[in-house]
């Protein structure tokens, strides 16, 4: 390896870098310029430029003939070949939701405004100890994180080989993961990993099931009419009620195993003081593995979609990882199951894949999303343990 530009050698950089506080401050620093790109899904370029440059940069600066990178549209793949028996794979995405309502925002949401470090807290205007800014939750932490492992693998080799994968749209269908593994690209990355790491937030437990996930568009007709009016028969709201109950009873009746919402209403009435004739609902469920989905979607048929329009438009099956695997890597770290979508139910048809990361998914897509700088603290110290 070539001696770092300047005056402080290698070996010595690589002690400094031993210091778990030195890579939360350095993961921080690449977190504020990440939080800087509006890296909406399908809107990822910009920023995956950057990681690649970045990537570059870091590779030129310290010189390291293990690594090899990968452009995949707006998806980026980075591998440390240390001729280990074993192949351990980090994952995370790179786009983000809207910010919506800046005024609801403490703060621009674009900005990270760490004012100062005393080597175990970092400190943010009003907020002591917490990174307050959208995306440090859902996902603009741990692509940071990446950035910062890259660094210290280029300079020491860790106990596996590692591949780093910057993904796109993970927020809208056909994530890019979805389209790699469509493509059979994903298969050729995976084939000859042991195991998956995919950050989502799970408060530090680990996710080792994925809910499957079950989406149908219902339309609703009733009369429609000037709002003036009163006793007109049958509107979208009467049926809309009924829909309702039977979503409840439904819900009621699978208890912790199913999630069952109604997550949007949409009229086309186009104006204020008008009763609408057609409603567009999206029922969008997510159920254990444990629950029989074809007994589910025909009780779904017969008691809340009986006589409506309706489409089932999305349906993935989910999946888990073995805990014995889990526990090959991971320790006796907590298991739980996701109620919200995640990739690794693609992945874990090729390949062992888990979700573990702190902060919680009750943060995610909020204004002010908030992570305690000791849980991430605590995390890189646990990441750094597994990889070195």
């Amino acid at each position: 390896m070539k001696e770092r530009r300047g005056c402080i050698r290698l070996d010595e950089e690589k002690l400094f870098w031993q210091n778990v506080d030195v890579l939360l401050v350095d993961t921080i620093n690449y977190l504020k310029k990440l939080i800087s790109f509006k890296s909406y899904s399908e809107e990822e370029k910009d920023i995956v430029d950057y990681i690649e440059k970045t990537v570059w940069t870091l590779i030129s600066l310290y010189g390291n003939d293990t690594v090899k990178t990968e452009r995949i549209g707006n998806s980026y793949l980075v591998e440390f070949n240390f001729n280990k028996e074993e192949t351990l794979m980090l994952v995370g995405h790179v786009d983000i939701v809207h910010e919506n309502s800046k005024k609801k925002w403490s703060s621009d949401p674009f900005e990270l405004n760490i004012i100062s470090w005393d080597g175990e807290t970092a400190y943010e205007k009003n907020l002591n100890g917490k990174l307050v800014w959208r995306w440090t939750v859902d996902m603009k932490w741990f692509d940071s994180l990446m950035l910062t492992m890259i660094k210290k693998l280029l300079m020491e080799e860790s106990k596996y080989n590692i591949k780093f994968l910057f993904y796109d749209k993970e927020e809208v269908w056909n994530s890019g993961v979805e389209e790699m593994y469509k493509s059979g690209k994903l298969q050729e990355i995976v084939e000859d990993v042991d195991f998956t790491i995919v950050w989502e937030p799970t408060d530090t437990k680990v996710d080792n099931e994925v809910y499957t996930f079950l989406w149908w568009t219902i339309k609703i007709n009733g009369k429609g009419w000037h709002s003036s009016q009163i006793n007109i028969g049958d509107t979208v709201y009467s049926e809309l009620n009924s829909l309702i109950h039977r979503v409840s009873d439904i819900q009621d009746r699978y208890k912790n195993e199913l999630v069952l919402n109604l997550t949007k209403i949409e009229a086309d009435n186009g104006s204020n003081n008008t009763i609408p004739s057609e409603l567009e609902i999206w029922l969008n469920i997510r159920c254990s593995t444990s629950v029989s989905t074809e007994k589910l979607r025909q009780e779904i048929l017969e008691e809340i979609l009986d006589n409506l329009d309706f489409e089932e438009t999305v349906f993935d099956e989910g999946g888990g990882c073995k805990t014995s695997i889990i526990s090959k890597y991971l320790w006796d770290i907590p298991t739980n199951s996701a109620k919200y979508w995640s990739d690794i139910a693609i992945l874990n048809k090729i390949t062992p894949a888990v979700n573990w990361w702190p902060g919680s998914i009750t943060q995610a897509h909020n204004y002010n999303e908030t992570l305690l700088v000791k849980d991430l603290r605590n995390y890189i110290s646990s990441l750094d343990e597994l990889l070195f």
